[in-house]
C-alpha cells in the first residue's frame, strides 16, 4: 500500500467527515469526496503540515505524521525550493513559501518499498505548479512534441482534464530525483 500525504486543508476536511461520519451526521458534498477517496488508505500528513495542523487547533482524530526524512544536504534542499518556485508551486508570494517547504519535505520522505509517495490536494496553486514541472507529453492532435500546460486545457481543470482526456486521477513529478505522485482534488 502506498503512502497517501495530504496537505493541511484536505486533513482538516478530511478529519471533519469522518467525525461527522462516526457521529452518523450528513455530510457536505466536498466532505463526502474527500472520505469516499480516503476511505480505507493509509492517509498521513507531513510534518510541516502537522505543525499548521496544530496551529488551527488541531484534529479531533490524530494523522499519521511523516517525520522521517531522507539525508540530504542544504543545497539539495535549497535546489528542490528553488525549482519549486521557478514553477510557480503555490504560488510566487509569501504565502506560497510554507507549500513549497512542505512538498519539498514530501519528497524528500521515504516511501514503503517499492512504491512511490501519493501528495492529494486541491490547492490549485500547488497543481498546476507540480502539473507544470512534470513535463507531460500533451496527448491531444496537434500538439505533438509539446508538454502539458495547466493554461492551456481546454478550459478544464487539472483534475479534469486528467480524468476526461487522460482517463486517471494522478500524475508523477520528480524533483531534483525525488520522485511525487500528485493527486489533484477537486
Amino acid at each position: 500500500m502506498s503512502r497517501d500525504i495530504v496537505d493541511t486543508n484536505t486533513a482538516i476536511t478530511l478529519d471533519d467527515a469522518r467525525h461527522k461520519n462516526a457521529q452518523g451526521q450528513s455530510l457536505t458534498p466536498k466532505e463526502q469526496r474527500i472520505f469516499n477517496e480516503f476511505k480505507g488508505k493509509d492517509v498521513w500528513v507531513a510534518h510541516a503540515g502537522n505543525t499548521e495542523l496544530e496551529a488551527k487547533g488541531g484534529t479531533k482524530e490524530p494523522f499519521k505524521v511523516a517525520t522521517d526524512v531522507k539525508p540530504s544536504t542544504k543545497q539539495e534542499r535549497d535546489a528542490i525550493y528553488n525549482d519549486l518556485q521557478s514553477v510557480g508551486v503555490g504560488g510566487g508570494d509569501k504565502k506560497g513559501e510554507k507549500d513549497r517547504m512542505q512538498i519539498r519535505q514530501v519528497l524528500l520522505t521515504p516511501s514503503p518499498s517499492g512504491k512511490t509517495n501519493t501528495y492529494a490536494t486541491a490547492d490549485d496553486g500547488i497543481i498546476k505548479g507540480l502539473f507544470r514541472m512534470a513535463h507531460i507529453p500533451d496527448p491531444r492532435p496537434g500538439h505533438a512534441g509539446e508538454f502539458l500546460d495547466p493554461a492551456k486545457l481546454d478550459g478544464k481543470s487539472v483534475p479534469d482534464f486528467l480524468r476526461d482526456v487522460m482517463q486517471k486521477d494522478t500524475f508523477d513529478v520528480t524533483v531534483q530525483g525525488h520522485k511525487l505522485t500528485v493527486r489533484p482534488l477537486q
